[in-house]
């Protein structure tokens, strides 16, 4: 009887497991909320070295907009990464992959100034202001 049990509870938990995969469940580790962090709201600029241009992103309230794209019906995921936190926009019931967003601060003329980091990467850096050069990266 014990075993029965057993091996019907380890089939339901199974099946479970199985429906959240092909669904694209949210991780363990992650909240989904509708509302972005006060902290990122504003207008962010990043250089391209290689294009010589900047590539902007605003971040409302409840929108997100990057490179004349704008998502209106927002889903914000908050996880860590790192031990720091991170967060994804995306649209509202969407699979589609897209950067992750964390707050650092870089050094730009000898001061440090906030910044935001897209995919823990160093050649997505956005400032508040125009900046085309900084060092010392921490996020």
């Amino acid at each position: 009887m014990n075993k029965k049990i057993f091996s019907m509870m380890a089939v339901a938990l199974l099946s479970v497991a199985g429906a959240s995969a092909l669904t694209g469940a949210t991780p363990a580790n992650a909240s989904i909320g509708h509302t972005t962090p006060a902290k990122m709201r504003g207008t962010w600029y990043s250089y391209d070295t290689y294009s010589k241009k900047f590539t902007k992103i605003k971040i409302t309230k409840h929108t997100f907009t990057y490179a004349g794209q704008k998502i209106k019906k927002l889903e914000v995921q908050k996880f860590k990464v790192g031990g720091k936190m991170a967060y994804n926009f995306k649209q509202r019931k969407s699979t589609s992959a897209s950067s992750f967003y964390q707050l650092g601060k870089a050094k730009v003329k000898g001061k440090y100034k906030k910044c935001l980091v897209a995919d823990s990467s160093r050649d997505s850096v956005f400032f508040k202001s125009k900046v085309k050069h900084f060092s010392s990266l921490k996020y």
